[in-house]
C-alpha cells in the first residue's frame, strides 16, 4: 500500500499525485493513492521505455482527470491536460481551466456536442470537447460503441450531451445515450408489447443483455429473464416486453417456441 501517513479526502482534477502500482495489465494500471478508492491509469499514456519495467510496488506520478467516476474510480492521466494546466500556470483553482457556464447551458438546452476520444478504462471514456475533457461512463455509452474495443476507439469522433456539471466537484459527465435519445422518440410508436422484433447482441453484462434493434434504438434483456447463451455479434430474435421511456430504451423477453409452436414469454 501507497505510504502515505494519511488518507486523502478530497482530490482536485488537474492535481498530481504519487501512488504505488497494486495491479498492471496490457491496459491499464492501478494505483493506490491513499485516497478512498484506487486509480486507474492507462498504460497507453506511459513511455514503452517506462512501462516495461514497472511492477507491483513501483511508484508513479500522475495527474487527475476525474476525481470520481460513478464506480467511485479515480481517473488518472500521466500528463497533465491542456485546461488543467492553463489554470494552474495562472495560479487559479484548476476548474477554472474549463468553461463551466458553457456545459451548462449545453446540459439545460440538451445541445448534442462533438468530442474525441481521448482515452479508455475499465470505468468508460474519456472525451475531449473544445479543449475541455469529461467523462462518459460506461452505462452512457450508446449502441455504436457497445461491444466494441474501447482502445481501438480513441481517436474517433462523437456526439455527446452533458449530463452532469459540478464545478465544486471539478466533475464533467458526459453521455452518449442522451444525444440517441432523438431516435427514441421518433421510433418508440411501432414497438408494441409481446411483438417479436428482430436484434444485434452488442454487450453481454452479468445485468442482461443489450441489443441493438435498430439505429439508435436499444433493446434490453435483463439476466434474470435470460434462457441461454447470447453471444455478441449474433442477430436474434425477441418479444417486446415493454418500453421504458425514462432510459430510453425497450425492454425484452426471450422469443421461445415451444414443440406445440406456441410461443412465449
Amino acid at each position: 500500500m501507497a505510504s502515505q501517513t494519511q488518507k486523502i479526502t478530497k482530490l482536485s482534477r488537474g492535481q498530481q499525485i504519487e501512488g504505488e502500482i497494486v495491479a498492471i495489465t496490457d491496459r491499464e494500471l492501478t494505483l493506490d493513492l491513499g485516497a478512498k478508492s484506487e486509480g486507474t491509469l492507462s498504460a497507453r499514456e506511459l513511455p514503452e521505455s517506462l512501462l516495461k519495467d514497472l511492477k507491483p510496488g513501483d511508484k508513479v506520478k500522475a495527474y487527475v482527470v476525474i476525481p470520481e467516476n460513478e464506480y467511485g474510480q479515480i481517473i488518472l492521466s500521466y500528463q497533465q491536460k491542456r485546461d488543467d494546466r492553463a489554470s494552474s500556470s495562472r495560479g487559479y483553482p484548476q476548474s477554472r481551466g474549463i468553461n463551466w457556464p458553457k456545459f451548462t447551458q449545453a446540459q439545460n438546452q440538451k445541445n448534442k456536442l462533438q468530442g474525441i476520444i481521448k482515452e479508455a478504462n475499465k470505468g468508460g471514456l474519456i472525451v475531449e470537447v473544445d479543449g475541455s475533457r469529461g467523462f462518459i461512463p460506461h452505462s452512457q455509452l450508446g449502441l455504436e460503441l457497445l461491444g466494441k474495443d474501447m482502445d481501438e476507439l480513441i481517436g474517433q469522433q462523437i456526439s455527446v450531451s452533458v449530463i452532469e456539471v459540478d464545478e465544486g466537484s471539478n466533475k464533467l459527465v458526459f453521455s452518449q445515450k442522451e444525444a440517441e435519445s432523438e431516435a427514441f422518440d421518433k421510433a418508440v410508436e411501432k414497438y408494441k408489447p409481446d411483438e417479436m422484433v428482430k436484434g444485434e447482441v452488442v454487450n453481454v453484462s452479468e445485468a442482461g443483455v443489450t441489443v441493438k434493434l435498430e439505429d439508435g434504438i436499444e433493446g434490453f434483456l435483463r439476466a434474470s429473464k435470460a434462457d441461454t447463451k447470447y453471444e455478441t455479434g449474433k442477430s436474434m430474435s425477441f418479444l417486446v416486453d415493454s418500453i421504458d421511456t425514462q432510459r430510453k430504451r425497450i425492454n425484452l423477453a426471450p422469443f421461445v417456441t415451444s414443440t406445440t409452436g406456441l410461443i412465449y414469454k
